[in-house]
């Protein structure tokens, strides 16, 4: 009996050494094959800081040490001489040479050989920033509500909107031209007031914070009415508007770009441009304010020129 219970004890610790060191070999293996390598990081890359968050393009085409985050992953630590993790970038802008080192002739290192080829020139790298969002806003419509001799001071405005910004990793702000086109609605005694607007501007972006999964991005635009008009049946008026619109968001990377969301403060002045009737108001121009929530879609474009 005692003979049988040792046996047994004997072949359980044997059982459990096996499953420790089947579990050893697979972390081994699993770190064999997420084993640093040497890449080639061609001339305008853009890299990040691992400290400081900031971009960086590589002024010229290097050698480096590399890791990815994980087996696949989609970004990769770079090391310094020293073996310090700094920067971060894309995996795919790196291009293994770990298998043409094997191929490589065994040289003497401390001989000097002389090169007299032609020189080798890459494609720079060209960065743009494409934003897409959708906003509802609640908009205070004092001023219309006196034009149409309303008394409310509220209207529902949805717009639909695009950013496109050229990004250079030198300059920690982004420049680029926005444009929208909004649909609006007010309701009131005297009935109600439909317009529609479509703008377009200067626009300037930067990231407020920033992360592997995802940013936080400030978007500043100054945007001027290409077409501005309500309609009041059988009425219609134009007018002439100018708009300061500030923007944050937060984007949530996917795999093929990100998922925002935000909020949005919009300052626009407008004043009278044309009418088919008598308006009845003493201010030729005046501020509406407005603030809504947005949802969209980003994604960075690495051009070739």
């Amino acid at each position: 009996m005692i003979l049988s219970r040792i046996i047994v004890a004997l072949c359980f610790f044997f059982n459990v050494s096996i499953l420790a060191e089947e579990e050893n070999s697979s972390k081994k293996v699993l770190e064999s094959l997420n084993a640093p390598f040497i890449a080639i990081l061609e001339k305008g890359t853009i890299v990040v800081d691992h400290k400081t968050k900031q971009k960086m393009m590589v002024p010229a085409t290097i050698k480096v040490k590399a890791k990815q985050h994980k087996i696949g992953g989609l970004y990769s630590d770079i090391y310094t001489i020293d073996g310090k993790k700094k920067y971060f970038t894309l995996t795919e802008y790196l291009v293994s040479v770990e298998d043409d080192k094997k191929l490589a002739p065994q040289v003497d290192h401390l001989a000097v050989y002389d090169y007299s080829g032609e020189k080798i020139l890459y494609n720079s790298k060209f960065q743009t920033l494409s934003f897409i969002d959708y906003q509802l806003s609640f908009i205070s419509t004092d001023y219309y509500a006196e034009i149409y001799r309303g008394t409310s001071t509220a209207a529902v405005e949805s717009q639909l909107g695009i950013k496109q910004y050229f990004s250079h990793p030198t300059i920690p702000i982004d420049f680029g031209i926005a444009g929208s086109i909004h649909r609006g609605f007010y309701n009131d005694d005297v009935g109600t007031i439909t317009w529609s607007s479509a703008f377009i501007g200067p626009t300037i972006h930067t990231n407020l914070w920033e992360s592997e999964g995802g940013a936080l991005h400030l978007h500043v635009s100054a945007l001027k009415s290409l077409s501005h008009k309500s309609k009041f049946d059988p009425d219609e008026h134009k007018f002439s508007t100018n708009m300061l619109r500030i923007e944050i968001s937060q984007s949530f990377k996917m795999r093929y770009g990100s998922f925002t969301l935000g909020g949005a403060i919009n300052l626009s002045q407008s004043s009278i441009k044309e009418t088919s009737e008598y308006l009845e108001t003493n201010r030729d121009r005046d501020t509406v304010f407005g603030i809504g929530a947005t949802i969209g879609f980003y994604k960075p474009w690495i051009l070739n020129l």
